[in-house]
């Protein structure tokens, strides 16, 4: 019998758990709609990424032409923002695909998402260099160039 409850998961699975102790909120949560959005973390060594990485990153409008082929929502400099993101001497880019703009863009290849977290960094930073890569509630996790990027 609380008073109050918390629940930290999505709302379609919320409305699911609600659905007997409160059908009203139950109704509510499922009229929520999601949109599915892939984050893909590259991480690399500081020195081969021209840019000063000197801000949060940025948002891509529709129009942008950064990955124009292959759109993204941004490029989050997620190293710059947060200490201990990045290994001494390595920068972590997260780049966000998907979303209402493009929601089948998660129904590509882990590859796929990864070109095109790769050509919106190459456009947004003049880099170089090998990179590591995680892309987020996914199964491709891969670590090369002796770069580990821990993720919290």
């Amino acid at each position: 019998d609380a008073q109050r409850v918390i629940l930290a998961v999505p709302a379609d699975a919320a409305a699911t758990l609600l659905s007997e102790l409160g059908p009203e909120a139950a109704a509510t949560l499922s009229a929520i709609r999601h949109v599915p959005i892939a984050v893909v973390a590259l991480g690399f060594a500081r020195d081969h990424v021209a840019h000063p990485l000197d801000g949060f990153g940025l948002l891509c409008c529709s129009d942008s032409p950064i990955a124009e082929d292959r759109p993204v929502l941004g490029v989050l400099f997620s190293s710059s923002m947060f200490d201990g993101r990045a290994p001494e001497g390595s920068v972590l880019l997260e780049v966000m695909i998907g979303g209402d703009r493009d929601p089948a863009a998660l129904d590509g290849s882990d590859e796929d998402l990864l070109a095109r977290a790769r050509d919106a960094c190459d456009a947004v930073e003049e880099r170089h260099g090998a990179h590591t890569h995680c892309i987020t509630g996914s199964s491709l996790c891969t670590i090369s160039d002796g770069v580990v990027i821990t993720m919290g």
